[in-house]
């Protein structure tokens, strides 16, 4: 994320099938992260199908800028590294997402305009 304020923030929510409220994020990332790309991993332990809903609320002006690549999702636990956000050398703000003991299909919906 690149903003010339702090309003800039990603989230990212889990919804359970069947679950029609969603209260708090998953993962949270919010500020000026300069002009590099970060990396992020998440572990997550669903016992149904779900959805990773990503939240991208932008800073003012032309400089309030998000972006999301490179999203992986894989079963196993994540790699013990710093689990918040680390630096990669030109990587993207990326979520990394594991799957761990069930098999589910996975929905991810952005929000945005739909096409």
């Amino acid at each position: 994320m690149f903003s010339n304020g702090e309003n800039s923030v990603l989230n990212v929510y889990l919804r359970l099938k069947g679950q029609t409220t969603i209260e708090n994020p998953l993962w949270s990332s919010s500020g000026n992260k300069g002009q590099r790309w970060n990396e992020a991993h998440v572990n997550i332990y669903p016992i149904t199908s779900f959805q990773l809903i990503f939240e991208g609320i932008r800073g003012p002006g032309i400089e309030g800028d998000i972006a999301i690549d490179d999203v992986s999702i894989a079963e196993g636990e994540c790699a013990k590294q710093d689990l918040t956000t680390k630096n990669s050398v030109d990587g993207a703000v990326g979520i990394l997402v594991h799957i761990w003991l069930f098999p589910v299909i996975v929905l991810i919906s952005i929000l945005s305009p739909r096409r």
